[in-house]
């Protein structure tokens, strides 16, 4: 089989799983031909700018998938995380399921088995689906391998705190712990950046009392700027000082904490982390990161991190052991 007709399908959930497994692709694609399916349609215009041949959303129906298949004809089907669909059991050429994580159930047991090879986030997951007599393997998640993400030019003086993918209950939290830290850290920025862009103006109106705008208005007079632009969130990072992570202090189970200690950051989570449990395990017995319970915890930490000059934080070494077993796990199968 020639380099130039060499396919392999690729499907993501959305945006999320793609970046996740973007340094993986640009590996693959030496090899192959990559040709990417999704799900979500919020990701179709992001997507579509990744500089792939083929790019689509998934066809759902048996023979949408029998066709696109016939139609690629991929050396090997890649599945990203957790986007399991019934019609995917009719896909016929080899199949890998990666960044995998175990809930269990007849459709995990039923799809599972088809895979080559399982490739899952934890050790607990790969035992989970060898119970069910899955071939599976540990090699840590996907998301802790990043590529240096494009510049954003951000114009500020003083501290900043990042509130990174922020859900509705959140904001109002760390506003009230901002207001209390500006009494001691006059010089004190924060950027809040909602998870869903189309909250921008809800959250603007709750910071009004602040010096207040949005990214996309462009100016330096303030001291809450609301991220509205896509895939900027990254490379902001890299400005903070300390980094509170959404979806944890709601019932959500948290976002990447990778993007943060890819730049040395401090990042400062709450209770509910169910969705990154491994990378949150890791990043806490390493001390990379900071659990609080409350609004009280969280200020004390938060004043804790500002006053002290940080140490530097590496994860460097986690990345290049994920990287280094999915590749050899992948191209395994692959060459098979």
């Amino acid at each position: 089989m020639g380099k130039e007709s060499a396919k392999i399908w690729v499907h993501v959930a959305s945006v999320g799983e793609y970046n996740s497994v973007r340094w993986l692709l640009n590996e693959l694609k030496s090899s192959f031909e990559i040709a990417l399916t999704y799900f979500s349609p919020r990701a179709k215009d992001y997507l579509e700018k990744s500089n792939l041949k083929v790019v689509q959303r998934v066809p759902l129906s048996p023979l949408g998938v029998m066709r696109f298949e016939k139609t690629i004809k991929p050396a090997a089907f890649l599945l990203v995380e957790r986007e399991l669909w019934p019609s995917f059991k009719l896909i016929k050429t080899k199949k890998l399921w990666i960044g995998a994580y175990s809930k269990g159930g007849l459709l995990e047991r039923w799809i599972g088995k088809d895979f080559e090879l399982v490739i899952t986030k934890t050790q607990e997951d790969a035992d989970s689906f060898k119970s069910l007599g899955i071939n599976a393997k540990s090699c840590g998640n996907l998301k802790w391998v990043l590529q240096e993400p494009k510049h954003v030019m951000l114009s500020f003086s003083g501290r900043l705190l990042i509130l990174g993918s922020s859900h509705e209950g959140e904001e109002a939290l760390i506003k009230r712990v901002f207001k209390k830290l500006l009494t001691e850290f006059k010089d004190l920025k924060l950027i809040v950046a909602p998870r869903h862009i189309k909250r921008s103006d809800e959250v603007l109106a709750l910071f009004r009392e602040f010096r207040v705008i949005k990214k996309s208005q462009g100016g330096d007079n303030w001291n809450v700027l609301i991220l509205d632009t896509l895939g900027e969130l990254f490379s902001i990072y890299k400005y903070a000082d300390v980094v509170i992570m959404g979806g944890t202090f709601v019932k959500v189970g948290g976002h990447n904490i990778a993007e943060a200690l890819f730049f040395n950051k401090p990042v400062v989570f709450g209770p509910y982390t169910y969705k990154i449990r491994d990378m949150v395990e890791l990043a806490l017995k390493s001390n990379l990161s900071y659990r609080v319970a409350n609004a009280k915890e969280l200020e004390s930490v938060l004043r804790e991190l500002l006053r002290k000059n940080q140490r530097t934080i590496n994860q460097i070494n986690i990345a290049k052991e994920v990287r280094s077993c999915y590749l050899s796990e992948i191209f395994g199968v692959l060459k098979k």
